[in-house]
């Protein structure tokens, strides 16, 4: 916990809150909290981040639990029960496993559960549904409501508890907040086949008032939540930047790393306001009126080959590929076509093939594909890459180290 706060700290966030599924994590985030203070009291930190913490329900709804935690000052989360949950076991399709009940037969919120939602609303802490089914969150959205408890809806674009657009919409209505994360963006390990698009639209359906972002990576075999984050805040705004603005509407962002979530306070500043809300919800961000970076011409080719060959660019290819994309003027749809052929050139070009593509041919041959899952176009079944992003990454680092395609000698370079 101590490591993960420090690295907040020198990202430059301003919060970072602690989840823990099982147990109450408010106590050593409140000992965490000590450390980094005295840290940078010692001038080893040059940032403040605030560290949170809360209670994790899977041991299940027990309200003489939540009161101990509640009493530190620095709770700021109730999490419900997750892979414990009866509705995430009825949901997969196993009601016999049983687990941990929200609600009665009869759609009657448990007393238990009623007793820890009003502490909730009292001391104005949030709450996660975890991964229960639509059939316990519609009386729970409605009991939050009636009683002024703000909710989270966890992922519900991940297979693990996905919920159909209009079963947000009425949750949303009920004034719950839709989790709209990156994960269910890119292919992973609970979810090898994805539309990158869904989270797009979904956030435009629901109102980006309404929804929380954050990456939902940094467990084990899936991208670190940071490096997460701002792919997932690069792609959002290339989308909306592209007559999709969401400008001048709020929206809320938590950022999850191994069942931790960070609040960006620096390294968004130049596409993000800070502002301050009561809370959970204690960092308000919304698009700033300054230009997208992603649409300077520089900003954008710079980041194909930090993404593609894993380097800062030659002068040389900086300025042929700039001047491709600058050739336009300011013709939008020309500007568009040239972007998408540019990002295309370096994922073809020889350095890449012989790099990153590479690495992927090898685990292939090595180890063979994965089997993905779909149901665009009616269920089937279809092979996907084996190898993840924290292997395909180093791996592809060190196989492309030193090599520039074009200079003298870069075929020795990659062979030896």
């Amino acid at each position: 916990m101590i490591q993960i706060a420090v690295e907040a700290s020198k990202c430059g966030m301003r919060a970072v809150a602690f989840k823990d599924h099982w147990n109450i994590s408010a106590t050593s985030a409140y000992l965490t909290q000590r450390h980094i203070d005295d840290m940078i009291a010692r001038g080893e930190l040059a940032h403040r981040v605030e560290v949170y913490g809360g209670v994790g329900m899977c041991f299940g709804m027990r309200p003489e639990y939540v009161r101990v935690g509640l009493q530190y000052p620095n709770f700021k989360m109730i999490w419900f029960p997750t892979f414990t949950s009866y509705g995430f076991w009825r949901g997969a399709g196993h009601p016999e496993k049983e687990g941990v009940r929200l609600c009665s037969e009869d759609g009657r919120v448990l007393p238990e559960v009623k007793e820890i939602m009003e502490m909730a609303a009292e001391k104005k802490v949030g709450i996660g549904f975890g991964h229960t089914d639509f059939q316990e969150l519609l009386p729970l959205a409605r009991l939050a409501k009636d009683i002024g408890v703000r909710a989270t809806l966890d992922h519900p674009l991940l297979e693990l508890n996905k919920l159909l657009l209009d079963e947000m919409k009425q949750l949303r209505d009920l004034g719950v907040y839709v989790g709209t994360y990156c994960q269910p963006m890119i292919p992973s390990l609970y979810q090898p086949v994805v539309d990158p698009m869904e989270t797009i639209r979904t956030i435009k359906e629901i109102g980006p008032d309404r929804c929380i972002i954050g990456s939902d990576f940094g467990q084990v075999l899936h991208m670190d939540a940071i490096d997460g984050m701002r792919v997932f805040i690069q792609k959002h705004f290339h989308y909306f930047s592209r007559g999709q603005s969401i400008a001048n509407k709020p929206c809320f962002i938590f950022i999850p790393r191994d069942d931790v979530y960070f609040f960006p306070a620096k390294f968004l500043h130049h596409v993000l306001h800070a502002g301050t809300r009561a809370g959970v919800f204690d960092i308000q961000l919304s698009v700033s009126p300054q230009p997208n970076l992603i649409d300077d011409t520089q900003f954008f080719v710079r980041q194909q080959y930090l993404d593609f060959l894993s380097r800062e660019p030659d002068q040389g290819g900086w300025d042929f590929w700039s001047n491709e994309i600058t050739s336009c003027g300011t013709n939008p749809q020309c500007l568009d076509v040239k972007h998408v052929n540019v990002s295309a050139a370096y994922f073809l070009s020889i350095e890449f093939q012989q790099t990153g593509y590479l690495v992927e041919r090898l685990y292939r041959t090595a180890y063979g594909s994965a089997s993905g899952a779909s149901t665009f176009g009616g269920a089937h079944q279809f092979a996907v890459p084996v190898v993840r992003f924290n292997e395909f990454l180093p791996d592809t680092q060190q196989i492309g180290r030193g090599v520039v395609v074009g200079q003298t000698g870069w075929e020795q370079v990659l062979e030896s």
